[in-house]
């Protein structure tokens, strides 16, 4: 049966029905994306039944992959990373990407219980979990990373690289060491511009490469860098989009899907003649899912297991934690938060060795200000363009805006009490501060005054009370309980403007900085 339009039967997994059986999920499939429909089917390489996997609103996939052992398909639309079930329920965000993002691929090593992607935008490769979604950036300054591919055996990422005249293929273990080139291709014409010049599969050692300009398909040794063609077409494009199943090859041209023999025989063109443009493919086999080190419970890594050859393995942790002398568990490092206005980036800074991680958020336009939460390991900020508090983990995970503000609020400062659970902010513009839940959820306003235009702020959660920066007709720290009352000037400084507020629980001490000083003669 061929792809249609219109969905009529559904012949895996559907809404049950009182006194009526379903056929199971096949055990051999084929992810296929259209992109001029904007459709994504799961089609039965057995009999070439297929059913519709509806995705979210505005949701185009770049790349697909899937995850049996969770039954779980995952897909990546340049700023996001989404897993949704085989039948399209449960459509869940992975992990939402900064402004500058562009992810383009993405390979499950569901073994070892690992995600890989591609981030053409800010020229990295990342490793996500697929168990608790905690992150690691793998490599930094890969030139315009593309397709990637993992071989849970071996423990080896292959990705390719575009250059304006030349294709990369590179090769790295799972942690981004002992990185090497595999192959080059040098073209007459620009290829940066071009869509989908290169795809490969790897299989068995070898990787099968779709070359779009050159209209072929090769097989590398991923070992020796040895290759040959073993197809070649005449026709205008191959599109270049290819994935291996059990002993076959199969490949997208225009808007057919062919196949192959391993050694590039017995082309046949597979009955989906409704396709318009398949532009993303992957096929699956559940006879053939891989073994390894990292199979039994991630080999008893806290966080990431990376596959070595001969059945070890090795742990390693995500970007913000540190691995203890066990060689399996990960805990916290002693960071700094930074954030930055003309980069709108949040970093982590380790304080042993001053090494700086920029964490992967979204959707960041202006941070102003930061505090955290080392109960749940959780940072919030403010963005003064955007009127916002959010929060998310260091490494990126569950970003999410817990208070929209007024569209004329300035939220210049916060700070977490994460004994009490609350989190206080200020609003220069309107003159408040408020505290709030760390939901976000419940709301108060303590304290209001127009001309004060508050700033930053502090907590001492030993006693309740808080402390913060005026920016008003003259500079002041004040103080307040949590509530608001007993409110009290603390310091003023005069035509000196303190910012950069910070306290010392233990020797009861608060510290400040001024922002610049206005003399009398201007």
């Amino acid at each position: 049966m061929g792809i249609r339009s219109v969905l009529v039967i559904c012949f895996f997994h559907c809404f049950p029905v009182e006194g009526q059986v379903f056929e199971p999920l096949s055990a051999d499939f084929i992810l296929i994306y259209d992109v001029v429909a904007r459709t994504l089917y799961r089609t039965d390489l057995n009999n070439y039944s297929y059913v519709t996997i509806p995705l979210q609103d505005n949701f185009f996939p770049e790349d697909i992959d899937y995850d049996p052992i969770d039954d779980v398909i995952f897909a990546t639309n340049r700023s996001h990373i989404i897993s949704l079930s085989t039948y399209g329920e449960r459509q869940t965000t992975v992990r939402t990407f900064n402004t500058e993002a562009n992810i383009i691929g993405i390979a499950v090593d569901a073994a070892s219980r690992l995600l890989f992607y591609t981030d053409r935008g800010n020229d990295v490769i990342g490793v996500i979990s697929l168990d608790n979604y905690s992150h690691k950036t793998v490599l930094r300054n890969v030139i315009y990373p593309e397709d990637i591919v993992a071989d849970p055996i071996n423990g080896n990422i292959y990705w390719s690289e575009r250059g304006l005249y030349i294709l990369t293929l590179e090769m790295s273990n799972y942690d981004g060491t002992h990185r090497k080139l595999v192959m080059q291709n040098r073209s007459e014409v620009p290829v940066i511009f071009d869509r989908d010049p290169m795809d490969f599969d790897l299989k068995d050692g070898d990787l099968y490469l779709c070359e779009n300009n050159h209209r072929r398909i090769r097989r590398v040794n991923a070992s020796s860098s040895n290759g040959q063609t073993i197809y070649e077409n005449e026709g205008d494009t191959l599109a270049c989009r290819i994935t291996i199943h059990q002993s076959k090859i199969y490949f997208t041209f225009g808007s057919e899907i062919k196949r192959l023999e391993m050694d590039g025989t017995g082309e046949t063109n597979l009955p989906f003649d409704k396709l318009r443009y398949p532009g993303v493919i992957h096929a699956h086999s559940n006879r053939s899912l891989a073994t390894n080190g990292c199979s039994d419970g991630r080999g008893g890594c806290s966080h990431f297991c990376f596959p070595l050859p001969g059945g070890s393995r090795m742990c390693s942790c995500p970007d913000v934690m540190v691995l203890q002398p066990d060689h399996q568990t990960c805990e916290e490092f002693s960071i700094l938060l930074m954030a930055t206005n003309d980069r709108s980036s949040i970093y982590a800074i380790d304080l042993s060795n001053g090494d700086s991680i920029q964490s992967p958020l979204g959707n960041l336009e202006k941070p102003r200000a930061l505090s955290y939460d080392s109960i749940n390991q959780t940072i919030f900020w403010t963005d003064i363009t955007l009127h916002m508090i959010f929060s998310a983990t260091i490494s990126g995970r569950d970003q999410k805006a817990i208070r929209y503000l007024k569209i004329n609020s300035s939220p210049q400062g916060i700070a977490v009490d994460e004994t009490s659970r609350l989190l206080f902010y200020t609003d220069r513009e309107n003159g408040i501060i408020a505290v709030l839940s760390l939901d976000g959820v419940s709301q108060k306003v303590i304290v209001r005054n127009k001309f004060e235009e508050p700033h930053d702020i502090v907590t001492n959660a030993v006693n309740g009370t808080i402390f913060w920066t005026s920016f008003g007709t003259d500079g002041k720290i004040l103080t307040a309980n949590y509530d608001g009352t007993n409110k009290r000037d603390l310091i003023n400084t005069g035509n000196a403007e303190p910012s950069g507020l910070a306290i010392d629980i233990i020797g009861l001490r608060i510290a400040f900085y001024f922002l610049f000083v206005l003399s009398i003669n201007g």
